[in-house]
């Protein structure tokens, strides 16, 4: 089995991803809504349905925001924020975690892989994921290695 660097994911890094996994899900709402309201603003005269039309979608992205913002900085995802070591071989991973919980996943119940510049998502269902960073590795080999076990 190999090992790699004690790693941790902050608050932050953790708001960033599942706000950028929103916004790239959501973003053909998004550019409806702003057409929706831009058409409007031009044929509605009235200047009180205007303004409905034109904070609508800026409404929605704030609250789009704040939603993910008061989720990754919950304290019952505490958890998420540990330190923690990944170890894996062909067949599976297992993460320690830094309070002494194991847990073990099997790459084939890894139903959809999202690469990011600086890490993966490895989703074990439809909106959760396991966030494993690239800089992790203590060697080249072992990355290529988890890259090939992963995407099997």
């Amino acid at each position: 089995m190999i090992e790699t660097k004690v790693f941790k994911q902050t608050q932050k890094e953790y708001f960033n991803i599942i706000l950028k996994v929103q916004f790239k899900r959501r973003w053909w709402i998004i550019a409806l809504l702003i057409l929706f309201s831009a058409y409007n603003f031009f044929k509605i005269e009235e200047e009180s349905a205007k303004i409905v039309w034109v904070l609508f979608p800026i409404v929605y992205i704030i609250a789009l925001y704040f939603q993910n913002r008061w989720f990754a900085y919950s304290k019952k995802n505490a958890i998420f924020f540990n330190e923690r070591k990944l170890f894996f071989d062909e067949n599976m991973m297992r993460f320690e975690i830094e309070n002494k919980t194991t847990s073990e996943v099997l790459y084939s119940n890894i139903i959809e892989i999202k690469q990011l510049e600086n890490c993966w998502m490895l989703y074990i269902a439809k909106h959760q994921f396991i966030h494993v960073p690239k800089n992790i590795f203590y060697k080249e080999e072992d990355f290529e290695r988890f890259k090939e076990y992963i995407n099997q």
